[in-house]
């Protein structure tokens, strides 16, 4: 999984397909997405600090009260910070 939190305006996609409904996403979320998405497969989940900054304690830690994220310098990115986990949980 790949999240990036951020407020990217939409616009419509006009190309040709089998539905009207169709969204393109433009901006940091979609970029940030795309890039994390090229990260080596190490681990489950990778998220931007702006996902992890927003995100309830409950996904943030586990029941031991531990870190589940490991935070991470993104080097390609100018040091943006990134988390990446493994952590499941059952639903």
């Amino acid at each position: 999984q790949i999240l990036a939190y951020f407020k990217p305006p939409s616009v419509s996609n006009y190309l040709t397909t089998d539905s009207d409904n169709d969204l393109v996403w433009v901006g940091r979320s979609a970029n940030w997405a795309a890039k994390l998405s090229d990260l080596p497969n190490t681990h489950a989940t990778w998220i931007s600090a702006a996902v992890y900054d927003v995100m309830h304690e409950s996904v943030k830690l586990d029941g031991n009260k531990d870190n589940m994220w490991e935070k991470r310098s993104w080097t390609p990115q100018n040091g943006a910070t990134i988390y990446r986990s493994d952590h499941w949980w059952k639903l």
